[in-house]
């Protein structure tokens, strides 16, 4: 009885001990994918995603594959601008896990002007043979009232 027990208690650690493995992997990707937003790389961006990838862009532009979420990216990091995110919520499960960022990304208007536009980012990702891949991204515009 006492080893069916520890058996049990053991394969309940163990699979704790997982999920916190998964948790920190997942997290680790994640935080990688906006580095190589912020950073502007392209490569890097882009072995992050799943081919089945959609995303609904800040202006409501429905963007449903990879070629088409890699040309907008493309286009993104031609510009300059700081990409800065806070963390706001996540929820990682086994094979499926989101994320929700804030995002205030910097950029110079034609005069020079540093220009700061709020977002909120809404990041699926996905488990497809053992890696975590980008399935789903959306970004919001967050309009401020002036009071």
């Amino acid at each position: 009885m006492f080893l069916i027990g520890f058996s049990s208690l053991f394969a309940c650690a163990n699979k704790d001990s997982n999920a916190d493995s998964d948790s920190k992997t997942y997290r680790s990707l994640v935080e990688k994918h906006l580095d190589a937003i912020d950073q502007q790389n392209l490569d890097y961006y882009l072995s992050t995603i799943s081919p089945d990838i959609i995303m609904i862009t800040p202006n409501g532009t429905y963007l449903d594959n990879y070629e088409e979420v890699k040309a907008f990216h493309e286009k993104l990091f031609e510009n300059k601008y700081k990409f800065n995110y806070k963390l706001i919520r996540e929820n990682v499960k086994p094979s499926l896990a989101y994320s929700v960022y804030d995002i205030d990304l910097e950029y110079p208007d034609e005069h020079g002007h540093i220009i700061h536009q709020l977002f909120h980012l809404n990041l699926t990702f996905e488990k497809q043979n053992e890696k975590w891949m980008l399935v789903h991204d959306q970004c919001t515009n967050v309009f401020k009232e002036n009071k």
